[in-house]
């Protein structure tokens, strides 16, 4: 009965059955600095959609959970197939972020090209 709940939600004044899990897969960016998680398969119209997952310094698993489809006026779950990997993803990422030079602020920037 909890579970019949959770997977329904309310769009506009009707209540549209909800999908309980769509497998999303965990990509950085490492150059625009954050996390997304991609649905290669919508439920609903079998796209592909992308899901923001914070900064690369939060932890991208705490954006798993209800999401909007982009695709209609319903939502589905956000699940993770590979906790291993996911795992793997994030730890990869910020041993390259912690191995990278600080980057320059745009002050200091302007600062030496007026040197």
């Amino acid at each position: 009965m909890m579970h019949e709940l959770q997977d329904r939600m309310v769009a506009g004044a009707e209540i549209v059955p909800s999908p309980f899990a769509n497998l999303a897969f965990l990509e950085p960016d490492l150059f625009a600095g954050f996390w997304r998680w991609r649905v290669r398969s919508c439920v609903f119209c079998g796209g592909e959609h992308l899901h923001g997952a914070g900064d690369l310094a939060a932890d991208p698993r705490l954006a798993l959970g209800h999401r909007s489809a982009f695709c209609c006026r319903s939502g589905y779950w956000l699940c993770d197939p590979l906790p291993r990997l996911t795992l793997k993803t994030i730890r990869r990422a910020h041993e390259f972020l912690s191995s990278r030079p600080p980057a320059k602020t745009r002050y200091e920037f302007a600062g030496a090209c007026n040197a």
